[in-house]
């Protein structure tokens, strides 16, 4: 068999077995959202699924592209027309968004691509999927890349078929197609895409790699993707077994999934702490190298200044309280603002704000006692208002006075009741306090006051905090 017909062959194959793996996807699934640049890969990618949706029963699923504007190119703004026009002209739902950016900063490919998830994870729906058009070349890349920063198995696994990255779905459908096949697929049937310029520019190292390393590389092994590509399975595997053992490792050592004892940790091996708390930070969808893991065990466990210490991750940090480490959102570990929210008659929810979460209110026939706890699944029960109480919500705002407790007859400081039920400093400043009028009723959560007892009636107000923090 000449060549030729060798690799017209293997293309019909990869083309046949993508369009199945296409359909199988959809018929598991109804709603996707296309991660649309423009560029080849992409363009392939839309234009193989707008024939499987046709050959398919379409109409059971939802399926829309998404262009994301990184407003780098003075071309972008053609680019989003190219987009749009080809998904008109292959009847395509077709949405865009824009990143904004601070022009005084310099951003890194890590940094885009974080700032680029995020566009799609605010405008995608409710068990919506995210599909992108990564390939077996992209997978080399990433590989390499991960050696360049001295990873360890999961870095080495690059990106995998199906994760749940940024709190999306996300499913790559060409991960194990070479970029040979994109090229001739968009060849053969006369495609239209757009050749980004920021592409050629060896700034980056991805591109750095793509046009400087890894042709010399291939010419020299043929194979070297396949190569590569088992190796990463191979670390997903190993990084999978790693996973199972610390994950019943890490059960009594947790009391949430973002708090740790670092007592239980301190016990271990050196190699055992840095794996568990590893597993922690992953659990917890972070990832740092080993080296800076090492650097959060100095730094913040033997640190006698609680409260001051800080240890950024991301848009996240890990704080220090009482021999517990607890990952909370950056913004929050030290907050000055103050909140005062009038609950409007009619509300039965209302936003909270700093990102924290909702607040609902139910009504109840029979009321509910939570003990004065930490942990009180978010809620708290308390009389009903009288026809002259205004529901208050405030957030970082404390009373002056000393409070009693409900079935205590001590009273207490607002700052010895946070100690009492060890709340860390940093939490205090946001959890909703709950008034009636000027009279504090209790926490959410956390406490109720004296105050919002009431013998006369059995009937209660129920409040809910649905707490983005702890999610």
């Amino acid at each position: 068999m000449d060549v030729d017909k060798k690799n017209t062959l293997f293309f019909q194959y990869t083309l046949k077995k993508l369009k199945k793996k296409l359909k199988k996807i959809f018929s598991s699934n109804k709603k996707f959202l296309l991660g649309f640049s423009g560029g080849i890969d992409s363009t392939v990618l839309l234009d193989i699924i707008s024939i499987v949706l046709k050959s398919y029963n379409s109409q059971k699923v939802q399926f829309r592209a998404h262009y994301v504007d990184h407003t780098i190119s003075k071309n972008s703004e053609i680019w989003k027309k190219h987009c749009e026009e080809q998904c008109r002209i292959r009847s395509i739902d077709f949405v865009s968004t824009k990143i904004e950016k601070n022009p005084s900063i310099s951003y890194s490919e890590q940094k885009l691509r974080i700032l680029r998830y995020l566009e799609f994870k605010k405008i995608i729906f409710k068990k919506e999927i995210l599909l992108t058009a990564h390939h077996l070349d992209d997978q080399v890349e990433t590989f390499f890349l991960a050696l360049k920063r001295g990873s360890g198995t999961l870095g080495l696994s690059g990106m995998i078929k199906k994760n749940g990255l940024y709190g999306i779905n996300i499913l790559r459908p060409m991960i194990s197609i070479e970029k040979k096949f994109i090229n001739e697929y968009a060849k053969k049937y006369k495609l239209r895409w757009i050749q980004d310029e920021s592409n050629f520019d060896l700034k980056y190292d991805r591109n750095f790699l793509r046009i400087k390393i890894l042709p010399i590389i291939r010419k020299r092994w043929k194979f070297f993707n396949q190569s590569v590509y088992r190796t990463t399975k191979i670390c997903s595997q190993q990084e999978n077994l790693i996973s199972s053992i610390y994950k019943k490792k890490i059960k009594s050592m947790i009391s949430t999934k973002k708090i740790i004892d670092i007592i239980k940790i301190s016990s271990m091996k050196n190699f055992d702490r840095i794996a568990i708390l590893r597993f922690w930070l992953k659990m917890n969808k972070l990832h740092i190298s080993y080296k800076k893991i090492g650097l959060l065990w100095e730094e913040m466990a033997n640190s006698k200044k609680d409260n001051k210490c800080c240890f950024k991750i991301e848009n996240f940090c890990i704080k220090k309280f009482k021999n517990f480490f607890y990952i909370i959102p950056f913004h929050l570990h030290s907050i000055k603002k103050k909140f005062s929210i009038l609950w409007l008659k009619n509300n039965k929810k209302i936003n909270l704000p700093m990102k924290i979460g909702k607040l609902k209110k139910s009504f109840k026939k029979k009321r509910t006692v939570y003990k004065n706890k930490k942990n009180t699944n978010n809620k708290l029960n308390i009389r009903c208002p009288k026809k002259n109480e205004k529901i208050l919500i405030k957030i970082n705002i404390f009373p002056k006075n000393s409070i009693y407790l409900l079935k205590e007859k001590k009273k207490y400081k607002i700052k010895s009741i946070f100690q009492k039920f060890n709340i860390p400093p940093w939490e205090r400043k946001y959890i909703p306090l709950v008034y009636y009028n000027k009279i504090l009723m209790g926490a959410v959560g956390k406490f109720a006051t004296k105050n919002s007892k009431n013998k006369k009636s059995k009937k209660s107000l129920e409040f809910t905090w649905i707490n983005s923090i702890q999610n």
